[in-house]
């Protein structure tokens, strides 16, 4: 009798065992299933904004600089610049004027076709071999990537466009000088989640607009340091794909041991990439509390 009841005990305890384990399992991947759909439901809502605010903000951008265009574009049309008759120290002068009208215009330049810049009792200097000259003597409007200046070294942008005579030839350039942190202007508002930002990058990579002024100061090119720096190769490889890409898109990289989430559009009036970024991490408190309270609940 008491073998028997010994044996149906020790059946009782296996059963119990058993389905105690399929149980917990059960849980488990029921928890595990949750928090992956959960994952990557947040994943696809954070993505989408992502987007959604890279687009917006690039948008916003383009239409900042054709409306800097716009107002250089204005000044060139003044029959003082136009006049052939008009002497250059009257022209410079003119342009001097016109520069106290705008604070973010350090000053305004008098270009000829042949590359020569003349400014209001300043000497002249040859910009010929600079790539914003040439684009822009070619009849497009230029607003440059941040650069040394040859005139005193410090870090500028060019805002260019062609003056036209009557019969549309081009008859020198208009070039507006401001700061090389000017487009910094842009994008210092941008916040995403808690530590999220946005940060501008040219064709080559280098970085034309940043919260960190140093990228910009030193113009920090990712993809050529990545060769040196091997803890930057997650990043180069996302942003030579930004480079190439112009359908917006959201990806991810690993930057200083952080994940980031990011997505990415074009400035449509220049070769510019605009990316916004944030901690991947940020956005999965959510996800966090969920697997909490899942295993809490399967106790």
């Amino acid at each position: 009798m008491t073998s028997n009841n010994a044996r149906r005990f020790s059946i009782r305890i296996k059963l119990l065992l058993i389905f105690g384990c399929l149980l917990i399992v059960s849980v488990f991947i029921l928890g595990l299933l949750a928090m992956n759909i959960a994952k990557k439901a947040v994943t696809e809502k954070v993505s989408i904004h992502l987007t959604d605010k890279a687009q917006d903000t690039a948008e916003v951008i383009d239409g900042r600089l054709k409306a800097f265009w716009q107002f250089l574009e204005g000044i060139a049309r003044a029959p003082t610049l136009r006049n052939s008759n008009a002497s250059l120290k009257e022209k410079t002068f003119y342009l001097f004027s016109e520069a106290k009208n705008n604070n973010d215009i350090m000053h305004l330049s008098l270009v000829t076709v042949e590359g020569d810049v003349y400014r209001h009792e300043k000497e002249s200097l040859n910009v010929r071999e600079q790539a914003w000259f040439q684009k822009c003597i070619q009849g497009k409007n230029v607003f440059s990537e941040p650069f040394r200046s040859k005139d005193d070294g410090g870090l500028i942008c060019i805002v260019s466009v062609p003056i036209y005579n009557d019969t549309r030839g081009i008859i020198g350039l208009l070039s507006a000088t401001v700061d090389g942190l000017y487009l910094n202007k842009f994008i210092q508002d941008i916040v995403v989640g808690n530590t999220g930002v946005a940060y501008m990058i040219d064709d080559k990579g280098v970085s034309i607009a940043d919260k960190d002024v140093s990228a910009v100061s030193s113009m920090f090119n990712t993809l050529e340091e990545a060769k040196k720096d091997k803890s930057l190769e997650s990043l180069a490889k996302y942003l030579s794909y930004v480079i190439k890409t112009e359908q917006s898109e959201t990806g991810s990289y690993t930057y200083k041991d952080v994940s980031y989430i990011a997505s990415f559009a074009t400035v449509k009036s220049t070769d510019w990439s605009l990316i916004v970024k944030a901690p991947l991490n940020e956005f999965m408190g959510t996800v966090k509390t969920l697997r909490a309270s899942m295993y809490a609940i399967g106790a």
